[in-house]
């Protein structure tokens, strides 16, 4: 069994505190960092840095440029990655398209059924971004920010993804939740679509040429026992994945290892031994004052040694994300 150590505690006014969907961990200057980003947030992510043992406090606000004059919408946050060669974030939002959702507590039993046929999708274009903000290496200030924004074109292209482009997330639409950088690429982590026999997409793009579209991209998959992709982060030999719901059900939540190599099998490829993906961890959410149950949305590696990982991870729901470092054994 994993050892939660203790809750990690951000001081300061996190924005859209109860809704942290997005961490990484980083160093600037040999001083540690987070940055945490809220899937309700318009254009902000914000740095905390490491005061005091588990202590991370706000030290400031990164906003993200959208086109010039432009209103932001809801850049819809998912994942934070981080390159410690370039001192590089990545950020990336949903993709997703989403339709009005069931509100028992203020309407009829009716006019919930007419909400799940409501045709009025909405489609919000600043949820179709990737985001390369470059970090000054001494202070961590911002040095430039690129963008892309033509990921919807390749999976309207796509023979796995186009068939979901016009679904709306959480009804197996596109929804890209986890984002992780190694070796020079970006792995873009799919809460949905998931796919006949449980395979779960991962694009995987090169992080090169955000000055321009992506063309060059390789879709790989992934099973987690049924679930979905609900965040990644890069360790050595591959990535840990936190295992989830598509929808909006409490759970359950595992840890996994993912080795990084296409699990569609058949008889010109059998099964590997050791297999490429390990259930490490059942994640147990912890419980808000409010008697809320928190949905894990981020996780982010603090340590690795040669037996084991130390991560950080954070719930929806709970206040500041209710962080929790746990140490996790290695497969």
């Amino acid at each position: 069994m994993p050892l939660i150590s203790q809750t990690v505690t951000f001081k300061g006014k996190i924005h859209k505190a109860e809704d942290l969907s997005a961490i990484a961990y980083f160093h600037i200057n040999n001083t540690a960092y987070l940055a945490v980003g809220s899937d309700e947030s318009k254009k902000r992510v914000q740095l905390l840095k490491n005061t005091s043992g588990h202590i991370y406090e706000v030290d400031r606000d990164l906003e993200i440029e959208l086109p010039a004059g432009k209103d932001a919408l809801e850049i819809d946050i998912e994942s934070i990655a981080f390159d410690n060669d370039k001192t590089c974030l990545y950020i990336i939002g949903s993709h997703s398209q989403k339709r009005r959702t069931v509100k028992v507590a203020e309407k009829t039993a009716a006019e919930n059924r007419d909400r799940l046929t409501d045709d009025r999708i909405e489609k919000e274009s600043d949820r179709n971004r990737i985001f390369q903000v470059a970090l000054k290496p001494k202070s961590g200030k911002v040095k430039d920010i690129q963008q892309v924004d033509n990921l919807k074109k390749l999976f309207a292209e796509d023979n796995y993804l186009k068939r979901f482009v016009e679904i709306p997330s959480k009804e197996n639409g596109i929804d890209i939740e986890g984002l992780a950088f190694q070796d020079e690429r970006l792995y873009l982590g799919f809460r949905g679509p998931i796919l006949r026999g449980n395979y779960v997409p991962v694009m995987v793009i090169p992080s090169k040429g955000f000055e321009k579209e992506i063309t060059d991209y390789e879709i790989r998959f992934v099973q987690l026992n049924g679930g979905a992709i609900r965040d990644m982060t890069a360790v050595d030999g591959g990535f840990l994945i936190i295992g989830g719901p598509m929808g909006d059900a409490p759970g359950p939540y595992g840890i996994y290892f993912w080795d990084g190599s296409d699990m569609v099998y058949g008889t010109d490829r059998p099964v590997p031994m050791p297999p490429a993906c390990i259930r490490l961890e059942e994640i147990v959410p912890p419980i808000g004052d409010d008697g809320a149950m928190g949905k894990a949305e981020g996780i982010t590696v603090v340590e690795e040694t040669a037996t084991g990982y130390r991560v950080l991870i954070v719930f929806d729901s709970l206040k500041d994300g209710g962080p929790q470092l746990w140490h996790i054994h290695k497969p």
